[in-house]
């Protein structure tokens, strides 16, 4: 199957991907880069590898790694991640608190945070009071970055006028990213284009950039001699001197090199460099900075394939590698076909990723619907473990959307509703769950599954915040989930919000004692006080900052009330409703 697969690629990718004016040494096979990238739409976000203080400060060159791939928009994106632009969105801050909260900045567990956050930040708002607006942008670029929105970033520095103060780090960003995401064309031509005279960037830097795009060009002795200028000027870039040996001798050095010293401002150039030998990456890379280094990692074909799928994994959840990237990525993984129909899944218990490519493959090669069915709960259940039931949903959408209702098929009715329900097919998901109803389970839990099942179906299919509400307050959720306090704590918080008439929502609760922690007082009242204002661009920053580290399940229900609270009558499309509806599904009630 591998090998079949090798061929489409090969025939399918016969084309170099450089321009004619650079002649590139064809030391790098980049089909399995192609497949990735085509199967992913390159409209949207892209990945971060730049160290914030690129863009603070342009005196020194830049740490960036790349990504440019987002997830494909479509009906089954999930959570709805529009949002409404308001002139006011960050004209009611403060200059000072935002500058102070943005400093505390991390990305949260939370999706449905993490998007709004970084849609807001693309907004054409007027900038808080004390910002200039040249100031401003710069302000908003330097966080899109510290976010992983490196596409966005870019986007937005195209739209600047050129006479901006922060012409140098806007430069700076602009070599790196395009180094980060291998077009190097791009990169050496930028790098020619602006002013070296008046540039304030580090000089040893774009003598290393000078020195690999004209060994690019197959300019060796010149390249050599622009190195020992480097090496005059007593730099100790180890790491970059191993890689440029490496790419002349044409070394594909496995060896791990990252001890030697390095220049943590050059990690994009590096990793072009590294791309261009096929030199491995290794995991220090994904561990110094996943939201910079996943697609690097991901695109590097000689890199260990368990990495990559690592790798791609957090880029997934990241928002930045969609399902069918990922689905060409497990099919690199070479599977004999023994292995295939008889392996014991105890085989990869250390290795995760390995697992979830083997049962996703098993499940591609079988062709009776049952065995199909049966291998995706597997893989379903597989992936749940870790938390990326999301993922393994989406990924499967297209092994199940042509399978139809049959009586051999009756006891995994539920499971393939459930998954249309996460892709958003709710055509399919309805069939299924009549389907369910119709055949008598043996399931002693069956009544529960199917009540739960309908209830996020119709919950998912809510158009609005009201019509939502309406229907969780009118099930039966609440009932039946005393013997796990934490849920009954979540659905008490959430029921005492969208129901404000009923004063004795937490009589049942008679938990003394609780271990969680809560934000400090600054943050709570940052957020009370936003929301009163109107004041969305702080609220959104006190929220995501006071839930960084923290899952859903781990918050405080006092934490929880007083951001739902905030959130009720903000005026985001849909917001409301998709961190209810993530809520209920990351404390696994729905």
């Amino acid at each position: 199957m591998n090998i079949l697969l090798s061929l489409f690629l090969s025939i399918t990718l016969a084309f170099s991907v450089f321009a004619e004016d650079i002649k590139i040494i064809e030391l790098h096979d980049q089909t399995i880069d192609r497949i990735l990238l085509n199967a992913t739409n390159d409209n949207d976000d892209a990945n971060n590898d730049i160290n914030t203080e690129e863009l603070k400060s342009s005196t020194s060159a830049t740490k960036e790694q790349d990504i440019i791939i987002d997830p494909e928009e479509s009906e089954s994106s999930e959570p709805s991640e529009s949002v409404t632009a308001f002139p006011d969105f960050w004209e009611n801050a403060d200059k000072d608190d935002v500058l102070f909260l943005f400093d505390n900045l991390l990305l949260t567990n939370s999706l449905i945070l993490n998007n709004t956050l970084i849609d807001a930040l693309t907004l054409n708002s007027l900038p808080p009071q004390g910002f200039e607006e040249d100031e401003f942008n710069h302000f908003k670029i330097v966080n899109l970055i510290k976010l992983g929105q490196r596409k966005k970033a870019f986007n937005m520095i195209e739209t600047l006028n050129e006479k901006t103060d922060y012409l140098d780090a806007f430069n700076l960003f602009k070599l790196n990213y395009y180094f980060s995401t291998y077009e190097l064309n791009q990169a050496c031509d930028f790098s020619n284009s602006f002013n070296r005279k008046e540039s304030k960037i580090n000089e040893n830097y774009l003598l290393k950039v000078d020195i690999f795009c004209t060994f690019l060009q197959n300019k060796t002795e010149e390249a050599d001699f622009l190195n020992s200028l480097l090496e005059e000027m007593d730099d100790q870039d180890d790491y970059f001197q191993k890689i440029f040996l490496n790419l002349k001798r044409s070394s594909k050095n496995k060896e791990d090199f990252t001890l030697l010293n390095y220049d943590e401002n050059s990690m994009s150039l590096y990793s072009a460099m590294i791309r261009v030998g096929e030199m491995p990456l290794n995991n220090k890379y994904l561990m110094k900075d996943p939201v910079n280094f996943s697609m690097p990692i991901i695109l590097s074909g000689s890199s260990d394939i368990s990495l990559r799928l690592k790798a791609s994994h957090k880029a997934y959840q990241q928002g930045i590698f969609n399902a069918d990237s990922l689905s060409a990525l497990y099919q690199t993984v070479d599977f004999s076909y023994d292995e295939l129909t008889n392996i014991d899944l105890e085989k990869f218990h250390k290795n995760f990723e390995i697992g979830m490519a083997y049962l996703f493959q098993k499940a591609n090669i079988q062709l009776l619907p049952i065995t199909r069915v049966q291998s995706l709960v597997d893989f379903w259940s597989y992936a749940e473990k870790e938390n990326y039931s999301s993922l393994a949903y989406d990924i499967s959408r297209n092994l199940i959307d042509k399978i139809e209702p049959s009586p051999e098929l009756s006891e995994h009715g539920i499971e393939i509703a459930k998954a249309h329900i996460h892709n958003s097919n709710f055509k399919l998901a309805d069939k299924w769950i009549l389907f369910a109803e119709n055949y008598q389970s043996e399931d002693e839990n069956f009544a529960e599954k199917i009540q739960s099942i309908k209830l996020l179906y119709k919950l998912k299919k809510s158009t609005n915040d009201k019509q939502f509400i309406n229907i969780l307050l009118n099930s039966d959720v609440l009932k039946g989930i005393h013997e796990n306090i934490i849920k009954q704590e979540i659905l008490l918080t959430i029921a005492s919000v969208i129901n404000e008439n009923n004063n004795e929502i937490f009589n049942g609760n008679r938990n003394l004692y609780d271990q969680r922690s809560v934000p400090s007082i600054y943050l709570l009242n940052k957020i009370k006080q936003s929301s009163k204002t109107n004041n969305y661009g702080e609220l959104l920053l006190s929220i995501n900052i006071s839930m960084v580290d923290k899952s859903w399940e781990e918050t405080h229900p006092e934490h929880l009330r007083i951001i739902l609270t905030a959130l009720r009558d903000i005026e985001i499309e849909n917001f409301f409703k998709d961190v209810i509806l993530e809520i209920l599904k990351a404390s696994e009630i729905i």
